[in-house]
């Protein structure tokens, strides 16, 4: 079993603890957020740690900075774009978050709904499903009482449907290969 480290340590947003749970619950890999106060810092740092088979960690890993890379792109792009449509010229820091936001939890549940059409296809046409390997799971117990108390994550409302209609269709139909996000990215 190994440990592999997903992020640097900062501060966590609510999408980056929700797409790891995503992506980890659907690659073989538990995670858990390892907290602490870096030298000069005053403040708690967290960051994203999957635990599993090494071949499966690397992998995770690699799902993971992908779609963190096309979350961050597309969310970018749709508020540009919703000021553009709306012809506002001045940005307002709330207004902005909250679109965002709303966007983000719409491309986090369309990709949670991808993965899900993903398996049921592999099951039905291979008898295929994505299970944690029994050694993992149990090695993770262990592992999981050496944690402190859980944190509640603050998962901020939908306020603009639109946005989150507009982030679930691009969660659930972008194709998740470095080649096609670069494409996006370039």
């Amino acid at each position: 079993m190994i440990n592999g480290q997903a992020t640097a340590y900062k501060r966590l947003y609510w999408w980056e603890t929700r797409l790891a749970g995503i992506i980890a619950s659907n690659f073989r890999v538990q995670h858990y957020y390892n907290n602490r106060v870096l030298k000069g810092e005053k403040r708690r740092k967290s960051c994203v740690i999957f635990f599993g088979f090494e071949n499966d960690v690397q992998l995770t890993k690699e799902m993971f900075v992908l779609a963190y890379d096309a979350i961050l792109l597309y969310a970018e792009r749709y508020v540009d774009q919703y000021y553009e449509k709306n012809q506002i010229t001045n940005r307002f820091n709330n207004l902005t978050r909250s679109i965002k936001n709303s966007y983000m939890k719409g491309f986090l549940d369309g990709l949670q709904d991808k993965f899900k059409e993903q398996l049921s296809q592999l099951k039905a046409e291979h008898g295929l499903m994505v299970v944690k390997p029994y050694e993992v799971e149990k090695a993770y117990e262990e592992l999981s009482k050496t944690f402190g108390k859980p944190r509640k994550i603050n998962i901020p409302n939908i306020s603009d449907m639109i946005a989150y209609q507009e982030g679930h269709k691009d969660g659930h139909s972008i194709d998740y290969t470095k080649s096609t996000i670069d494409d996006e990215i370039f």
